[in-house]
């Protein structure tokens, strides 16, 4: 159920970017998701690389281990990040209203630890999605600093403490 609702959140990322070819696809997808087991629901890499074609302020994030990476950069105002799982392991996004990676408040084992920050410094959050998947994320930005992290795992399996982390200034 988790997948369908997966697919059926990027269908409706795609839908609003407005591409025919794009929701084409993306119908396609979702009866293919719908009428197959769970199982065997296809690979939706090909339906965020269609969002992120279609233009629209859409920014492409690829989540991988060990890193992120912005297709384009984020701009002041709306911005809707279709985000691909490149990578084996589970992985989040958040952004985060910070200076930097290295002012973060950390825990001992280098992980952000959220319980730190201000609040409402968090401006975004997209759960986990597994290796493979994707899905989207829409955050509105003022000008300032920015750090866009993955900060699964704990103790030396952190994912932001092994470098999945990205500082993003926004003019």
């Amino acid at each position: 159920m988790k997948r369908i609702s997966l697919l059926v959140a990027t269908a409706a990322l795609i839908v609003g970017c407005g591409s025919s070819s794009a929701k084409s696809s993306t119908t396609a997808a979702t009866s293919a998701t719908t009428k197959a087991p769970v199982a065997t629901t296809p690979a939706p890499a090909a339906a965020t690389t269609a969002a992120s074609a279609t233009g629209g302020g859409g920014v492409a994030v690829t989540l991988k281990e060990f890193t992120i990476a912005l297709a384009t950069p984020l701009v002041s105002g709306a911005n809707t990040l279709a985000v691909t799982n490149g990578g084996s392991f589970p992985h989040e996004l958040k952004v985060i209203k910070a200076d930097s990676f290295a002012a973060l408040p950390k825990a001992a084992d280098g992980s952000v630890d959220e319980t730190q920050l201000a609040s409402g410094a968090i401006v975004g959050t997209m759960a986990k999605i597994a290796g493979g998947a994707s899905g989207g994320l829409s955050v509105t930005l003022a000008a300032g600093k920015y750090v866009v992290i993955c900060n699964v795992g704990t103790g030396a399996n952190n994912h932001a403490a092994k470098g999945m982390h990205q500082d993003v200034t926004i003019g």
